[in-house]
């Protein structure tokens, strides 16, 4: 005996097999999803088309995070250069401002250095001059014993001044010794003229 089953639409028991119902006249035909047809097609076309396309998916995000790699990398590459570069000009600009610096220390040094040499022969010449002066004070051409004294001093004192004035003509002199120069020349300018003597 065939198995029964309800009709769809009418509810009234039919065969399995019977394909309109004879109370309703209504079809009873199966789902489309119950038919073995439908499932070849999923088992052969959809679900291949589905694992093709999840491979394919999966492809494009291999693709698209080597992508974004490279991108990430080549951006952090530039920016690495970009670094370097910009700490070489930094490092270069220090450099040539320490240089500068070191340059204009060096050169303010050289400028207000005094050489010992130099120094002695002023602080000499300036201390002959103090006695020379103190002499020409006390002098009297009648004093014939001050008179020899006188020869012996007006001896020193040509010797002396030569020597001062080759200072002046030396090209070696900075700043700060031309200096120096002027000062002592201008107070022993000054005592010989407390002395009595005219000053050329």
């Amino acid at each position: 005996m065939s198995k029964m089953v309800k009709c769809k639409h009418c509810g009234q028991e039919i065969a399995k097999s019977a394909k309109v119902c004879p109370g309703c006249g209504g079809k009873n035909k199966k789902p489309f999803y119950k038919k073995w047809w439908f499932w070849v097609i999923i088992i052969f076309f959809v679900l291949p088309m589905i694992a093709g396309l999840s491979e394919e998916d999966g492809d494009n995000k291999t693709k698209e995070t080597t992508i974004n790699t490279t991108v990430a990398t080549t951006k952090q590459s530039i920016e690495n250069k970009t670094t370097t570069k910009a700490t070489e000009k930094t490092k270069e600009k220090t450099t040539t401002k320490a240089v500068e610096t070191t340059t204009a220390a060096e050169t303010t040094t050289e400028v207000e250095v005094i050489g010992e040499n130099f120094k002695k022969a002023m602080d000499d010449y300036e201390e002959f001059m103090d006695s020379y002066c103190e002499f020409m004070k006390k002098y009297d051409e009648s004093d014939i014993a001050l008179a020899a004294e006188y020869v012996e001093w007006l001896s020193k004192y040509n010797d002396m001044m030569k020597s001062f004035e080759k200072w002046a003509d030396d090209d070696s002199l900075n700043a700060a010794e031309l200096a120096y120069y002027e000062e002592v020349n201008i107070r022993v300018s000054a005592k010989l003229i407390d002395a009595g003597m005219s000053v050329d």
